[in-house]
């Protein structure tokens, strides 16, 4: 077990993905390719339904986004959104289980 201690690693694990987040969210008005949007409702009732995800962690970037990382219980699947204030909810990464988060993060 780490120094930190289990609460200690799973908090230094939340700040780097809302880190990672909030870098996918400034390049992501870069991208061109398509988006896939819809009403913060929507996105959560349709995640809950396909693969029994809720939100893990949320967070907010410095341009008023707001990050949020989805995952099962289980922790077998999770997503990756943005959303701001008044606008839609987009998918920007989604994955299976940790080891695909780790290799997600590790491309950036």
């Amino acid at each position: 077990m780490s120094v930190l201690g289990k609460s200690g690693v799973m908090a230094r694990m939340k700040l780097c993905v809302l880190a990672v987040a909030a870098t996918l969210v400034t390049s992501a008005a870069a991208y061109a390719g398509p988006k896939v949007c819809a009403s913060h409702d929507v996105v959560v009732q349709r995640l809950h339904d396909a693969f029994n995800e809720s939100v893990a962690l949320t967070g907010k970037t410095q341009s008023n986004y707001v990050v949020q990382v989805f995952a099962s219980k289980s922790y077998k699947t999770w997503t990756l959104t943005v959303s701001k204030a008044g606008g839609p909810t987009c998918l920007l990464a989604s994955g299976k289980g940790e080891n695909g988060m780790r290799q997600r993060l590790a491309l950036l």
